[in-house]
């Protein structure tokens, strides 16, 4: 998607991509958190934001100290896969027109 309003910006062009976790993750550096205060960007190798009671009902881990946001998202990956629930992760990408016209 083209945001004119970015126009000769390097964030111009917004490219979206839907798949699985397991090959989109390691392609990602950070990740959009919804909080109280609203949505906020975090490295996946920060400490994730979870509490502790969330950590143990939802991603049935005792790993609370120093459970990172990427290990977070393989284990409640994992968990659903458990289930037979399929994953899709989508991601995006923000660049400039000349770097979107190099790859379209």
């Amino acid at each position: 998607m083209r945001n004119p309003k970015k126009q000769g910006t390097e964030s111009e062009v917004r490219v979206y991509c839907k798949g699985a976790p397991d090959f989109l993750l390691p392609r990602a550096s950070s990740i959009l958190i919804n909080e109280k205060d609203g949505i906020i960007k975090a490295a996946l190798n920060e400490k994730t934001s979870m509490s502790e009671q969330d950590i143990v009902k939802y991603l049935k881990c005792n790993e609370k100290d120093n459970l990172d946001n990427l290990s977070a998202i393989d284990y409640l990956n994992v968990s659903f896969a458990k289930k037979a629930y399929r994953n899709i992760l989508l991601t995006f990408r923000d660049m400039s027109m000349v770097e979107f016209n190099k790859i379209s």
